[in-house]
């Protein structure tokens, strides 16, 4: 019955979070769970505070981004084939070459207020907020920040939160202190920039250098375009 109802959902309500919850001491348990159409497991004997909340956080994110919140805006993923590459200096400059023509193109199309925030810098490549420093920004609100709080993410809360370039870009960076990047998770990382679509025409993505290649490979499968700077 269990598996049934698991099917039932996946066909006729994809939007929703399915959650897998057993003793994991017996593989064939969450295999079942699994091939039943979970895409994560809880493990209650979890000793571990983490292996409970993880799998969880994670199921709520799942659920953000297939529910399909919206899609308006285009994501392109910067990638380094190795560290120094300069992709952040790439990132910048792109950012700041798009806002000029995102800017122009309004102005021609008569338009005297912009639906959405032009064009935004996910600056999640390392070191940490290299992308900030070469525009000369800063900012206390980062990417654990806006996993925290996505259920509050809007466009009134990011014109206010995130720092903007002359040109127009704003910027999304990591916190500066490293231990923080355990809140966030590959998936809530997709999560936030599919949510993002929401609100910026464009989405720019550094993440050259990044030692996490989940976090990486996540944000590579939710751009529309990839490039990669060799």
């Amino acid at each position: 019955l269990p598996t049934q109802i698991v099917q039932w959902l996946r066909k006729y309500k994809p939007e929703v979070s399915v959650l897998g919850m057993g003793y994991a001491n017996s593989a064939q348990v969450p295999l079942s769970a699994l091939r039943a159409g979970v895409k994560d497991f809880l493990d209650i004997g979890a000793a571990d505070l983490e292996d409970i909340r993880k799998p969880v956080w994670d199921a709520c994110m799942r659920g953000n981004i297939e529910s399909g919140e919206s899609s308006k805006g285009q994501v392109l993923a910067l990638v380094g084939a190795r560290a120094g590459m300069g992709v952040t200096t790439l990132a910048v400059h792109l950012c700041a070459a798009l806002s000029e023509l995102y800017d122009a193109a309004s102005s021609q199309a008569g338009e005297a207020t912009s639906d959405d925030l032009g064009v935004g810098l996910m600056d999640l490549g390392f070191p940490l907020r290299d992308g900030q420093m070469l525009l000369g920004l800063s900012s206390k609100f980062h990417m654990v920040d806006a996993v925290q709080g996505a259920n509050r993410l809007d466009k009134a809360m990011l014109e206010a939160a995130l720092p903007r370039h002359s040109s127009g870009t704003a910027v999304l960076s990591w916190p500066a202190q490293s231990h923080l990047l355990r809140e966030v998770s590959p998936m809530t990382s997709a999560s936030i920039i599919q949510k993002m679509r929401a609100f910026f025409a464009w989405q720019i993505i550094d993440v050259g250098g990044f030692p996490s290649q989940d976090i990486v490979q996540e944000v590579v499968h939710t751009a529309d375009r990839v490039w990669v700077v060799s």
